[in-house]
């Protein structure tokens, strides 16, 4: 019985890559890096070796709109512009996802500060913009018996000041 002898075989020098290139295959990639390693001490070199890496997924629009939410509200604008405000693209995210824990909590947060701006008219008595403002609210929340309440107090409030002023 004979073995077969292996004849060794010659590898041709290959000039690595400058650069470094990325393929995705599904939801990870295959990054192509230039490597200088050598095969076996022949001097050959190895032009690239590859490397698995997680690819990170697409945001959601749902997502997106939440960061434009956010972004919105580090500005300050929570209800204007309309087509662009915290307010828009929270209920854009919820429209998509209505358990959106992060747009309904934004949209919370933008009901208690806005609501907190009119109280802070209500107490400065600056009834005319504090009315102004909630109807706003109550534009953008209906039904909301909260609101309904403090349009009341303000209105009862406003009475009294104006017939206290009235008597002077």
């Amino acid at each position: 019985m004979t073995v077969p002898t292996i004849q060794p075989v010659t590898l041709p020098t290959i000039q690595p890559a400058t650069d470094t290139t990325i393929q995705p295959i599904g939801k990870l990639a295959i990054v192509k890096q230039p490597d200088t390693r050598t095969l076996n001490g022949s001097g050959s070199d190895i032009s690239f070796h590859h490397r698995a890496q997680p690819i990170q997924p697409r945001p959601t629009p749902a997502e997106i709109y939440v960061e434009k939410a956010r972004a919105a509200l580090v500005k300050g604008h929570l209800l204007y512009p309309e087509d662009d405000s915290a307010l828009y693209w929270a209920r854009r995210a919820k429209m998509l996802n209505p358990q959106n824990g992060t747009a309904i909590q934004i949209e919370q947060l933008i009901l208690d500060q806005s609501v907190q701006a009119i109280q802070n008219d209500r107490k400065a008595k600056k009834y005319n913009a504090a009315r102004t403002q909630l109807a706003i609210l109550e534009s953008l929340f209906p039904n909301r018996a909260d609101l309904e309440r403090l349009r009341y107090t303000i209105l009862s409030e406003q009475r009294q000041e104006d017939q206290k002023n009235a008597h002077r």
